[in-house]
């Protein structure tokens, strides 16, 4: 998951990274780069997987999908999913 969220940019998160962008706006607005890769071009599934395995709600992450969506303009696939 981190290989395609972090592919085309130069800047790397790792899962921690991630987290952290999930629970802050702030931080996921300064990766808006990878955190798109993360919303759009991982799958939902893995993306639900990975939020609780690193104990973050599933209530969070889709608001924060839903806060990357007014920003990015794109609808989260975990719209369709949930």
């Amino acid at each position: 998951m981190l290989a395609t969220v972090n592919a085309p940019y130069s800047l790397k998160l790792d899962a921690g990274d991630v987290v952290a962008c999930l629970n802050d706006p702030a931080e996921m607005k300064s990766a808006s780069g990878p955190m798109s890769s993360f919303f759009y071009d991982v799958t939902f599934e893995l993306q639900r997987d990975f939020a609780l395995a690193h104990g973050v709600s599933f209530q969070t992450l889709a608001e924060a999908a839903a806060l990357f969506g007014t920003w990015s303009g794109i609808r989260w696939a975990g719209d369709r999913a949930a």
